[in-house]
């Protein structure tokens, strides 16, 4: 397992939106995506770098601790491959969010219809990042997002806020 420094290389976007990573010292690899590892309830931690190989397998290049370490413009460029692979449901509205006890109760509505899910209430559950982008792990270890946290109407903002703090 190879460490990465996020330091030592960039990510690019060719004009055919496939991805490259290119080391300061001239190696790339082209057609790079991210595989989020572990656990699920940090998605920004411990992503594994990869390209394809011949024969419809992949290999891994490494293993970046956080990608925060990353470009804004990285970052979302990572969160798209991940997405592209393993869409996450979109919550397009909050509908309740009721504390119970350590969890809370979610009801949304999202672009695959309404749901109830229960969140644990721990920090690495609900990621905002500093974009607006909320990510939402429940006890199933399902994942949401919420795109854009400054958008959402007051009320919902209000709801969510209780449980980011």
């Amino acid at each position: 397992m190879k460490m990465l420094n996020a330091e030592e290389f960039c990510i690019q976007k060719s004009s055919d939106n496939k991805l490259s990573l290119v080391y300061k010292t001239g190696k790339a690899y082209a057609d790079v995506f991210f595989v989020p590892l572990f656990p699920h309830s940090m998605p920004r931690q411990y992503i594994s770098i990869r390209f394809p190989t011949e024969n419809n397998g992949e290999e891994e290049i490494g293993i970046l601790h956080n990608l925060e370490t990353l470009s804004s413009f990285e970052q979302k460029l990572a969160f798209e491959t991940i997405e592209q692979r393993n869409p996450l449901a979109v919550i397009t509205e909050i509908l309740s969010i009721k504390m119970r006890g350590d969890t809370d109760h979610w009801h949304v509505e999202t672009n695959k219809g309404q749901i109830h899910f229960i969140g644990e209430r721990r920090y690495e559950t609900i990621v905002l990042m500093k974009s607006g982008l909320v990510l939402v792990t429940d006890n199933q270890l399902n994942r949401y997002k919420i795109p854009n946290y400054y958008t959402l109407p007051q009320k919902q903002r209000i709801l969510l806020e209780k449980v980011l703090s």
